[in-house]
């Protein structure tokens, strides 16, 4: 039992040892092979995507209430993302979409 224990043990061992094939290149994935530093950035990596913006804790947002201006304005998002209107009360506002 001992010896099939260490024979088990020597293989996962050596397994590790093993070498792993080359990175090949893909749609997603080029590869710069015998280079040791990387390109410099083009402009479109240095923009950031599309983002959707969602509201915060402590954001300002306007509110306009169709027919009813005086039930509108800027109001501050309070820290657990809710804000309070007038006669409707306190509503959820964080993480939804500006």
């Amino acid at each position: 039992m001992r010896k099939l224990f260490l024979s088990i043990l020597a293989g996962v061992g050596l397994a590790g040892c093993a070498g792993q094939p080359p990175i090949q290149s893909t749609a997603d994935l080029t590869v710069i092979e015998g280079r040791t530093a990387l390109p410099a950035p083009e402009r479109a990596d240095l923009a950031a995507g599309d983002r959707v913006a969602l509201i915060g804790p402590l954001d300002t947002i306007t509110v306009r209430v169709f027919g009813i201006p005086e039930l509108g304005g800027e109001m501050q998002v309070d820290t657990s993302g809710r804000i309070a209107m007038p006669l409707i009360g306190a509503i959820d506002a964080g993480g939804k979409t500006a």
